[in-house]
């Protein structure tokens, strides 16, 4: 089996330097950001790097798209490809699945909010392909009718994690993307009812995982401990 430290670490191990390694590097990688439970409360304290925004998700073990596609992101440049954070304004309201009357009732008043994902290039397509990697809803959320993506999915486009209400806002690094997510957050105007959902949003899918199992999995991998570049916080995943 691939060894995860090594990818995210950007190992150049002439074992890793095959197109079709790197691929499934990155199908492993993705599988385990993916599985991190998606959570969308507020870390506590404040994170002023991104290494602490990133080490802080690593260590809680739960985290949003933003901290998922960031992490991977790096991870597919250790890889040596091409990659674009994109960021997209869309709404909650208009996610394709059904919430509970509790929640419903605050959807009405949310904002619309930023979502992201991925398009990478492996560095051995020469007609520089980009394809959409979007790793936000963990694997126990699938039955309940989230938008999860598959190992099969990659390398083919994946489905969004939730419907765009624009064009995405492209970024080269993840440092750029980043900022511009922080910049955002600190122009909004305060919205009582943006806590309040999500403290209720991440008690349902909390609610939604409690009789997932491990034999629910879709996909055939192992979930391994994880590093990240200029990190030293490790997590592990796949446990809930």
């Amino acid at each position: 089996m691939l060894n995860i430290h090594e990818i995210i670490n950007g190992s150049k191990s002439e074992e890793l330097l095959t197109p079709e390694l790197r691929w499934k590097s990155f199908q492993l990688t993705f599988s385990a950001i993916r599985d991190i439970p998606y959570s969308c409360r507020k870390s506590p304290g404040q994170l002023l790097t991104l290494d602490k925004y990133l080490e802080n998700f690593l260590a809680r073990g739960r985290g949003a798209c933003a901290q998922k596609h960031l992490l991977l992101g790096l991870a597919a440049e250790s890889l040596g490809w091409r990659v674009q954070y994109l960021s997209y304004q869309f709404y909650w309201q208009n996610l394709q699945v059904e919430y509970p009357t509790e929640l419903g009732a605050i959807l009405k008043e949310m904002p619309a909010q930023i979502h992201t994902a991925l398009s990478v290039s492996p560095d051995n397509d020469k007609q520089e392909k980009y394809y959409v990697a979007d790793c936000t809803w963990d694997q126990s959320l699938m039955s309940s009718g989230f938008p999860v993506n598959g190992l099969r999915d990659i390398p083919h486009d994946c489905d969004l994690g939730v419907t765009p209400h624009t064009l995405p806002v492209l970024h080269h690094l993840a440092i750029d993307q980043w900022t511009y997510l922080q910049e955002i957050k600190s122009a909004m105007p305060p919205n009582k009812s943006v806590p309040l959902f999500y403290d209720k949003f991440d008690e349902w899918l909390v609610s939604l995982r409690s009789g997932f199992t491990s034999c629910d999995r879709q996909d055939n991998n192992s979930f391994p401990r994880i590093d990240c570049p200029s990190l030293t916080a490790v997590a592990q995943f796949g446990n809930y």
